[in-house]
């Protein structure tokens, strides 16, 4: 093979080029989990913080496990809320846990700025889950489940600006 520093083994079945989606997904993937491994070692005197924190790590280890076709991600419950309802508080803060929509800025507490750092590089990760699965329905769920990670790490800051975790 030419060029076979190019070239990597995906999930141990199919040798594809580095540039692949699917690979570039996966380094996403690690990055995200990198900067989380971070923020919670930054975060650990915050019990609270730090145990919802492990909560997230625990959703990427089941989504890199799915993505290798070792297991389907099914009843996402993160926090002790499911799917629909980390949208329906994602979405209606005011009524669910009486804080209004906000994104951080300069001057907010260092928690919500890395926890912001936090939900917008899983956005990232989900994005390229679309280009990387944009033909593969088998992995909907991993695109859904980042999606509703985002919103989970979301109500971890309106938690932290309503004073409550």
């Amino acid at each position: 093979m030419k060029n076979k520093e190019q070239y990597t083994n995906l999930n141990g079945r199919e040798i594809v080029h580095k540039g692949d989606e699917r690979i570039e997904f996966k380094g996403q993937l690690d990055s995200f989990r990198a900067l989380l491994a971070y923020v919670r070692h930054l975060l650990a005197e915050d019990k609270g913080l730090y145990d919802n924190l492990g909560e997230v790590e625990k959703v990427c280890l089941d989504i890199m496990v799915a993505d290798t076709g070792g297991k389907k991600l099914e009843g996402l419950k993160i926090f002790g809320y499911d799917k629909a309802s980390l949208t329906e508080v994602s979405n209606y803060p005011e009524k669910h846990l009486g804080v209004s929509h906000f994104l951080p800025d300069g001057s907010s507490d260092l928690n919500l700025i890395l926890l912001n750092m936090l939900r917008t590089e899983v956005r990232s990760v989900e994005r390229c889950a679309c280009r990387a699965f944009k033909n593969d329905d088998d992995k909907e769920p991993i695109i859904e489940t980042l999606n509703r990670l985002s919103s989970a790490i979301y109500i971890l800051m309106l938690k932290c600006q309503g004073g409550s975790k």
